[in-house]
């Protein structure tokens, strides 16, 4: 009896330790434990634990070297130069791009990658590839992009990926596409990339309700170029590669 009260104590002081956020340095503390033996035993017996804690890093970085297919296809058409988010609603979306049978302007959703269902198969913005897409302020936007013949300085938005509203047809930032989009500092962004009328860009556009945009530099630091990737990372907004008629 007396040894089950004695584990008894040292598990419950674990448990205590565990539940603690680990120090920066390994720290050792002294809980004091009281048994009272049962009937028949000789005397009560304090037991002092030691407890140590020694910090480690619990987060699991992903390697990225491991992948897994999930299907061959999804349940759309083989596509590339489309645009994919994901929506407020928690699923991936696939939007337009350059398909086997032409230039698509459907909208497909999944929540696990493999099976795909259609939102729609004919938005209300015309078939585009090279253009982009962000989830934004709890709607789905699609900026820019081009046709079988033009650019487009065209911004549209939904809340379901079925039903579009044109926001504007003439954005300041003209018929571009080949950009890169994200959303930063509570605003969407659009840079650099191919502007239909003057060739390729370096220069930045924001805006807060998609109908008007604000230049933020028209000559950035980097040379102008399409095709670059930007992410928000650390608090910043990271331009990666990129072609300016040599990849970057």
């Amino acid at each position: 009896m007396f040894a089950t009260s004695l584990a008894a104590v040292f598990i419950a002081v674990f448990v205590s330790c565990s539940e603690n956020k680990a120090p920066s340095q390994p720290q050792t503390n002294f809980p004091t434990a009281t048994l009272t033996p049962h009937q028949g035993a000789e005397a009560s017996h304090t037991h002092t634990a030691t407890c140590t804690v020694t910090p480690t890093n619990t987060a699991q970085v992903p390697s990225g070297s491991v992948w897994t297919e999930v299907g061959t296809q999804g349940n759309f058409m083989a596509r590339n130069q489309s645009a994919a988010i994901q929506a407020p609603d928690g699923r991936m979306m696939v939007l337009g791009g350059d398909t086997l049978s032409g230039i698509a302007n459907d909208v497909w959703a999944s929540s696990d990658g493999s099976t795909w269902q259609a939102v729609t198969r004919n938005a209300q913005w015309s078939p585009r590839r090279q253009h982009t897409a962000l989830n934004y302020d709890g709607k789905i936007w699609v900026i820019g992009g081009y046709g079988s013949s033009s650019g487009f300085a065209q911004v549209y938005s939904s809340a379901d990926g079925e039903v579009w509203e044109q926001k504007t047809d003439s954005a300041a930032f003209g018929r571009r596409y080949q950009h890169s989009s994200v959303v930063f500092g509570g605003a969407m962004w659009v840079i650099a990339g191919f502007d239909y009328d003057s060739g390729r860009k370096n220069d930045v556009w924001k805006s807060t309700d998609g109908v008007i945009w604000e230049q933020q530099t028209s000559s950035a630091a980097f040379s102008a170029r399409v095709f670059s990737q930007v992410v928000v990372f650390n608090s910043k907004m990271w331009l990666i590669g990129g072609n300016d008629g040599s990849p970057r």
